[in-house]
């Protein structure tokens, strides 16, 4: 007849307060608590599975009631230890609420509860899982936990604390078991597999340990299994337990890394190929590279201190070389993208398919390298037209395809340095899109004309006027002479602003630091509203104030000066006249009459084309060509 085999988990399942594993907090909790006789009606045991919550219930119920006790360390061999260690004493009720979870069961622990114990102190209910009981069942509970009968005694385990009622959460002393670190763990499956006589090298017991991932429980039950590979004398290494698992050695993990940092797509394909021939799935390998991925991320942040990071000290030399091979931006997006496909994989009809296009999709990445040299390209681009922009803003007075003959002056050369060339040319480099062959050479007339606005801004530099000083115009308070220098400047500074204000806008008056300005319809006050800006700028570029506030209104009833009219004139000649083109020359004083050039009739359409062109070059695409009113 066959001995009946007690798993190991369940053979070396602590017994006493002093054998809990990495609980210390706990221990000194309950041993406290026993000590100075101060026992709670009630307590929560919430962690992660394996961690002996279970078990720590029952050691601190034969504690309450060993004969010799209470005591912090039960005999272990008295009727009431034994009774609880083989699951049978009459005071102790381990209730499963995943099989008891309705209100009736509720109901009937109530009743149960005030009855006096058999055999011991204390009566006491262990609810394991209770986060399995309805809600209909913890209102019921409510009253008898937080007000029990005498000597009774609640213990709600749990490992999903969100999932109980706040309420009865409150009624309870909280004691939160932990996960166990690695060198404890490792160090306790040592300690039993020498006296079970396994054969097995300590690198496989460090492995052993770090898949357990914290729980004491899986940990046993992996040791358990394992050992059957030793039956034969021979020791059992870290590849036998990794075979065993699923899991995949350190090299592996390097390897694949590497291969996806240099985008080398055929030797990824090919490790993995050895993987999945070896059994391994397709979704453990994304898990295990997704960690591994973080060990190199760590590694990174570590500053030498690689304690926190699970492996040998050969694998967390080689993560320090592989985090400097790869921006830590780039790696946080790849753990990323391996965290979502280890979901993909686990979730996907075709895992091993899925998984392969995931990697090569890594290897064929843009760089986060390869972003940064775009941008640092980007930025000298915008530095060059940033020194191209004085060029850019310069405004023309006139646009034509050649420049007219003055009466009785002779025409300037223009005056361009080396810089103002080089300047012009990116201008031109840069906005002049290429066009059609239908309009090949209109197009060739506009980029002369945009051209001779260029040599005609830096020419009149010689020719400024002078504006009056800010005490002439107090004195002569001669609003006119003041828009007349407003209007000069702002031609030279916005001609869309200059070509709106003079011809729909007139002076009112100058109070102290205000300009009223009028128009006669609404639409047109909203229009010059929007150029206030320009404005301003040109009545501090003309010395009138360091602070001028410019107002529109609606003058229905007022009249256009004749000054306004002259000006209204000028700017509407611009491209509409019907047989000559009148255009300004430079005015060299406020009271001298401008002298006149004239287009003949054939140049007037390629005038009108050249403004828009220069409309164009200097206001970019947001701009908008106002044609001048009849």
């Amino acid at each position: 007849m066959l001995e009946q085999y007690q798993p190991l988990f369940l053979k070396y399942r602590p017994q006493a307060i002093s054998e809990l594993v990495g609980q210390s907090s706990v221990s000194s909790t309950l041993a406290n608590a026993i000590k100075y006789q101060r026992i709670s009606h009630a307590y929560l045991f919430t962690g992660p599975r394996g961690t002996g919550k279970t078990s720590t219930a029952r050691i601190f119920a034969k504690s309450l009631n060993c004969e010799l006790g209470p005591n912090i360390e039960p005999c272990q061999r008295c009727t009431s230890c034994i009774e609880i260690k083989q699951g049978i004493s009459p005071s102790v009720f381990e209730i499963d609420a995943a099989s008891n979870n309705s209100v009736d069961d509720a109901r009937l622990l109530i009743e149960r509860a005030p009855l006096s114990a058999a055999g011991g102190r204390f009566k006491l209910y262990i609810i394991d899982e209770c986060h399995m009981l309805t809600k209909e069942a913890f209102n019921a509970l409510l009253k008898t936990i937080e007000e029990p009968p005498p000597n009774v005694i609640f213990i709600l385990a749990t490992t999903e604390e969100h999932k109980v009622l706040p309420t009865i959460v409150s009624r309870c002393q909280k004691l939160i078991f932990r996960l166990i670190n690695e060198q404890s763990m490792t160090a306790h499956l040592a300690d039993i597999a020498k006296k079970e006589n396994i054969s097995i090298e300590p690198e496989a017991i460090t492995a052993l340990a770090r898949r357990a991932n914290g729980g004491l429980r899986d940990a046993l039950s992996l040791l358990d299994q394992i050992s059957l590979l030793g039956m034969g004398g021979q020791a059992i290494s870290a590849d036998d337990m990794l075979l065993l698992t699923g899991a995949l050695s350190e090299d592996i993990l390097i390897a694949i890394s590497s291969h996806i940092f240099r985008r080398e797509a055929q030797q990824v394909l090919a490790l993995l190929q050895e993987l999945f021939i070896s059994g391994r799935e397709a979704h453990l390998i994304a898990s295990e590279l997704a960690k591994h991925m973080l060990n190199i991320a760590k590694a990174a942040h570590s500053n030498g201190d690689n304690d926190y990071i699970a492996g040998s000290e050969k694998y967390k030399q080689a993560l320090a070389v592989q985090a400097k091979l790869i921006d830590q931006s780039e790696l946080i997006q790849m753990i990323e993208e391996m965290d979502r496909l280890e979901v993909s994989c686990r979730r996907s009809a075709q895992p091993i398919m899925n998984l392969e296009i995931g990697l090569l999709s890594l290897c064929q990445r843009i760089d986060i390298a390869e972003l940064h040299s775009i941008q640092s390209r980007l930025q000298k681009l915008e530095s060059a037209l940033t020194k191209a922009q004085p060029i850019k803003q310069s405004e023309p007075k006139v646009a034509h395809e050649t420049k007219p003959v003055i009466e009785n002056e002779v025409a300037h050369e223009p005056k361009l340095n080396n810089q103002t060339k080089s300047a012009e040319s990116k201008v031109l480099e840069l906005v002049t899109p290429e066009l059609p062959q239908s309009t090949a050479e209109e197009g060739k007339i506009g980029t002369q004309a945009a051209k001779e606005i260029i040599e005609e801004s830096s020419d009149n530099t010689e020719e400024e006027v002078e504006f009056a000083a800010p005490e002439t115009v107090k004195k002569d308070n001669s609003i006119d002479i003041v828009w007349q220098n407003i209007l000069t400047e702002l031609q030279r500074r916005h001609l869309p602003t200059f070509s709106l204000v003079s011809t729909h806008a007139f002076p009112i008056d100058l109070s102290g630091n205000t300009l009223n300005i009028g128009v006669f319809v609404d639409s047109f006050q909203k229009m010059i509203e929007s150029k206030i800006e320009h404005i301003k700028a040109a009545a501090i570029a003309c010395n009138l104030s360091k602070e001028v506030n410019v107002r529109v209104r609606v003058e229905e009833n007022g009249q256009r000066p004749a000054a306004v009219k002259k000006n209204a004139e000028q700017a509407q000649g611009i491209g509409n006249s019907p047989t000559n083109l009148t255009l300004p020359v430079n005015n060299q004083a406020q009271n001298s009459s401008p002298k006149l050039a004239t287009i003949p009739e054939k140049e007037s359409r390629t005038g009108q084309t050249a403004v828009k062109e220069a409309y164009r070059l200097f206001e970019g695409p947001g701009s908008r060509y106002i044609a001048p009113s009849g």
